[in-house]
């Protein structure tokens, strides 16, 4: 294992707003979609990568560069002998990766009963990407909320009309660490993203 993967937040794309369902929890998200990336995949018949085993060893190795295969070990080995087409290339004693995350997921937004419940939700995505909390008018107007929010760096919105009026802003976000978990949550998203269930805005 030489070098961190690529991280998606370099990577701008199409922007898609979807509901989907991550970390237990069905989210309103924004996210861009890497369409190098997607058509690359779907050209080697590569879908979203949401094995832990093998995300664990893709997250430290390098992208596009060359590493020496004899550095792995026997079980890194085996699992990446498995992996779907176009994740890896093999070339004489050394092997690249050839997979990159294939989105980004900007925002996150939770909906919620309670000021509370919501920052609280909010929260869990906090390694991941910019978090907003969908609650009641009544506790948008709490100063209290409010003054969590900032502190936790969570924006806040209310429901009018059947859109999302934005009363706090969330904090810019920044990736402190990229580990396979990270990429797992944007896998995911993005699996929600290209096969939409019915009712999902893309």
């Amino acid at each position: 294992m030489t070098a961190p993967s690529t991280c998606p937040s370099t990577i701008a794309g199409v922007e898609h707003l979807v509901r989907a369902r991550l970390l237990g929890r069905s989210v309103l998200i924004r996210l861009h979609v890497n369409e190098h990336e997607a058509a690359r995949r779907e050209a080697a018949g590569t879908g979203a990568l949401t094995d832990i085993s093998l995300l664990q060893i893709l997250a430290a190795l390098p992208a596009w560069v060359p590493f020496p295969w004899s550095g792995l070990s026997r079980r890194e080995q085996r699992i990446l002998r498995s992996a779907p087409p176009g994740v890896l290339e093999r070339a004489g004693g050394t092997a690249r990766r050839l997979v990159v995350p294939a989105a980004n997921v900007e925002s996150v937004t939770v909906e919620a009963r309670s000021g509370a419940a919501g920052l609280a939700a909010a929260s869990a995505y906090a390694p991941y990407c910019r978090r907003t909390a969908a609650i009641p008018t009544a506790d948008a107007d709490d100063e209290t909320t409010l003054l969590d929010a900032k502190l936790y760096g969570v924006g806040i919105a209310v429901r009018q009309s059947g859109q999302y009026l934005q009363v706090v802003e969330p904090a810019p976000f920044t990736q402190r660490r990229w580990t396979w978990a990270s990429w797992l949550f944007h896998e995911q998203a993005w699996a929600q993203a290209v096969r939409p269930t019915p009712g999902q805005l893309v």
